[in-house]
């Protein structure tokens, strides 16, 4: 388990697949900690492999306190963690902590992880935060937040109702995506801006 922090990335990845090879959950708090400062992405993802392959229970516990860390990676890493577990013990933590849906090094990894986790009866709470983010960010960081819609629209929310009181671009954009998830949503996303721009000489 040393090698976890060995200065080489690739021993560290070796180290982390070995762990999640043999899983051994006393190796669940040094995985968490290493969540938390590990700077090569592919590591990072081998982390979250290996978290996922120990108990639920035991795993849960540890990563939670992470969700309110400020060191980077950790509550990130946290967020995609959970979203692979995919276990709904983890909604009721998740939910007290709003912000991380706003915070810019939390938010693409939060909207991901509150969708794929969100039960039926808070659809509209996680709607309304999301929302709150609309226009916010680069394209690409626009079209990650209307996925996220999407995937809570696919559990279930009333979406379309919903975008229907909004009038920005993104909302526009939005709701096509929501209307053919095949859409090109950069394209449709330009193309409201300039809409609205023209709307707007």
């Amino acid at each position: 388990m040393n090698k976890l922090n060995a200065a080489n990335s690739s021993i560290r990845l070796q180290a982390a697949l070995a762990i999640g090879t043999n899983p051994d959950p006393t190796a669940i708090p040094l995985l968490v900690q290493r969540c938390g400062v590990e700077e090569d992405f592919y590591v990072r993802d081998m982390l979250t492999w290996a978290l996922t392959r120990m108990p639920h229970a035991e795993v849960i516990p540890a990563l939670i306190p992470e969700l309110d860390s400020l060191t980077p990676f950790a509550a990130s890493q946290a967020l995609h963690t959970f979203s692979k577990l995919q276990d709904p013990r983890v909604w009721a933590e998740l939910k007290k902590r709003p912000e991380l849906l706003h915070r810019e090094d939390t938010s693409v990894t939060a909207w991901r992880s509150f969708a794929g986790l969100v039960p039926a009866g808070d659809l509209d709470w996680l709607l309304g935060e999301l929302a709150q983010e609309f226009d916010k960010g680069s394209a690409e960081t626009q079209r990650s937040l209307s996925r996220a819609m999407v995937e809570v629209g696919n559990r279930g929310a009333s979406i379309s109702a919903f975008l229907a009181a909004f009038k920005g671009p993104h909302a526009r954009a939005t709701a096509k995506l929501w209307a053919d998830p095949e859409t090109d949503f950069l394209a449709d996303l330009q193309l409201a801006r300039r809409v609205d721009n023209m709307g707007a000489c």
